[in-house]
């Protein structure tokens, strides 16, 4: 009885360390904005399975938070490889910002909750430039997204 014990014991703890290994939260949004422009800005929470709650993002004293966060995409797929089934959840929580003022500005990272673990996305950086200067912007966004479609 021990023995069984023990080994679902183990079973268990590296289950859950196999499905803690599968989550990733990752923010994303433009490089380039004006003052006052709306934009967005994603958090893509991917999982083995386990859902986020009381996702936080945190004071940034340099944008007005319009809207958000409101969870824009679910999607679920599963796959079965030689026998073994697996499943990965993705949400994407969308914030809608605005920014005050012209500089370079770090939004930092945003907080989930996982069952009783915390997340962390990755901090964001944004170059405000004033309004009259829209067209650079938007230039500069298209040549960000060029080079990342690239890469992939």
């Amino acid at each position: 009885m021990r023995k069984l014990f023990f080994l679902f014991t183990t079973f268990c703890l590296v289950s859950t360390g196999i499905f803690a290994q599968n989550i990733s939260f990752v923010g994303t949004t433009e490089k380039v904005v004006v003052v006052g422009q709306q934009f967005r800005v994603n958090y893509t929470l991917t999982t083995g399975g386990e859902q986020g709650k009381d996702i936080r993002l945190p004071d940034t004293k340099d944008f007005d938070n319009i809207f958000g966060p409101t969870l824009s995409l679910t999607s679920q797929s599963t796959n079965m490889i030689n026998g073994k089934t697996t499943s990965q959840f993705t949400n994407v929580y969308t914030y809608i910002l605005s920014a005050k003022s012209q500089g370079t500005f770090t939004i930092p990272p945003a907080a989930i909750k996982i069952g009783n673990s915390e997340y962390k996305s990755n901090e964001l950086s944004v170059k405000v430039l004033p309004p009259d200067q829209a067209a650079n912007a938007a230039a500069a966004n298209a040549n960000a997204n060029a080079g990342n479609a690239g890469q992939q």
